[in-house]
């Protein structure tokens, strides 16, 4: 199927045997538009993207049958985007929604860098080398890569479309780059594209009055000594976001021994990680995402008790580390969360191949009564699947496999993690160690065992606490 789709796509300028009557007569007589789905649906497609960079939309989309293309043309100093409709949704069927719209801003992306040539002028000249078309290619991927990325597509989600259509076959008698260049200039315009959305959004993070300025990639500096504010930057797939909550809390307080019980209690840094994973089957979850929060705290241990009850379960002096996963919903609804009634699963998972290792949580729905989107109360709750938390990190040994796993996932390329089985609490192994007990089998509800896929470009920065 792959090679099936590397036929020339993305083409800036035609090459393809069809002549001038043959094209003017789709362009004149194909008016009726219908790919994704409607005219209307493929325009708006391309509002968006327009949209993005704030261009105005003077292209003329035209469906052009059994071309197996999609390509940008200037003909009669008009400009073009011509597509086979049935190409598009074996692509989009193939991969994900994102296909589509990925395909059409790179011809966009062609037009806006003026890649294109008038037809009747290309086909006569025939003088641009392969080396320069195989750089328009890189810039168009990098184009659209940064749009999709602008309008929420997720790393893996681009990456899936060059999967599809690029190999790592030698490309020096080629139009096109090869998949390692491709995917190059992909992260290059992503990075770029979710950088810019993560620090431009006034919901991504919090400020006061005084400004901030932009470093590399996405990183924020704050201008200002205390407090600091939440800051946020993204890394390949990954976007992290730190929060300085001592500072803050001790901003105003003037009682010795409130600051005493303060520096005890709360980390003086928060550092949280996450990056959205993909189901390999199409039946798995669609909003998955793993999570990492590290804390660094002023002392070897956390005090909750006001001097009562220090808590000595730091495996790495003054730091704990938590892993979430967020989404996960291949569980019944019947399965509620509660303090009280608590379902126990575990989780498998597998770090290149090379690492494997085992998660305990406890998993659950939740009725949620707040819309955090719109900012607003629900007038009917809704049932949402809790975050899990992987681990107890109440233990050293807890702390310790979680401490691995992060420095795994930092060297790591791909983690891939399921569901492994329910158990019935059973209490711990080893009261000691915190090593939970998962003997007790339950087979009360059958859950699929899907396997999901997490990139893990950009986690070592991400996850540089």
């Amino acid at each position: 199927m792959k090679k099936l789709l590397l036929l020339l796509l993305f083409i800036p300028l035609v090459s393809f045997g069809q002549t001038k009557t043959g094209l003017e007569l789709c362009i004149q007589y194909q008016k009726s538009f219908s790919a994704f789905s409607t005219e209307k649906e493929a325009n708006e497609a391309l509002d968006k993207i327009l949209n993005v960079i704030g261009a105005s939309k003077n292209f003329t989309l035209v469906p052009c049958d059994d071309i197996s293309n999609a390509l940008a043309v200037t003909f009669k100093g008009e400009r073009f985007i011509l597509f086979d409709e049935a190409f598009m949704r074996k692509l989009t069927q193939l991969t994900n929604n994102w296909s589509s719209l990925f395909i059409l801003a790179h011809e966009v992306g062609h037009h806006i860098n003026g890649h294109t040539r008038d037809f009747l002028l290309a086909t006569v000249l025939g003088d641009q080398s392969l080396e320069d078309r195989r750089k328009e290619e890189l810039e168009a991927d990098e184009f659209a890569s940064f749009i999709v990325s602008k309008l929420g597509a997720s790393y893996s989600q681009i990456e899936e479309t060059i999967d599809l259509i690029a190999s790592n076959e030698s490309d020096l008698y080629s139009t096109h780059p090869n998949y390692d260049k491709r995917i190059a200039a992909v992260k290059k315009g992503f990075d770029r594209g979710y950088s810019d959305s993560d620090t431009s959004s006034s919901n991504t993070y919090n400020s006061n009055e005084n400004s901030t300025e932009y470093i590399n990639k996405g990183e924020i500096k704050p201008n200002y000594e205390n407090p600091r504010g939440r800051i946020r930057a993204s890394y390949g797939n990954w976007y992290s976001s730190k929060y300085y909550p001592l500072e803050n809390i001790l901003h105003n307080q003037t009682d010795p021994f409130k600051k005493k019980e303060i520096k005890d209690s709360e980390p003086i840094k928060n550092l949280v990680a996450r990056t959205q994973g993909k189901s390999l089957s199409p039946y798995g979850s669609k909003n998955v995402e793993i999570g990492i929060k590290i804390q660094n705290y002023t002392n070897n241990y956390v005090d909750w008790n006001d001097g009562n009850g220090k808590e000595e379960y730091l495996y790495i002096p003054n730091k704990s580390f938590h892993i979430e996963l967020i989404g996960w919903a291949d569980y019944p609804k019947e399965i509620e969360y509660s303090q009280t009634n608590r379902t126990y699963a575990t989780f498998e998972y597998m770090i290149d191949g090379k690492f494997s290792g085992q998660f305990v949580t406890y998993i659950g729905w939740t009725d949620m009564f707040y819309d955090f989107e719109n900012s607003k109360e629900l007038e009917e709750p809704i049932k949402v699947p809790i975050e899990l938390q992987f681990n107890g990190w109440l233990y050293k040994s807890q702390q310790k496999e979680n401490y691995e796993f992060v420095e795994r996932l930092k060297a790591g390329k791909k983690l891939y993690l399921r569901f492994g089985k329910l158990f019935n609490w059973n209490g711990y192994k080893n009261e000691n160690t915190g090593e939970f007990d998962t003997s007790k089998t339950s087979n009360k509800y059958q859950i699929p065992k899907y396997t999901y896929e997490f990139d893990l470009t950009g986690s070592s920065k991400a996850l540089n606490h």
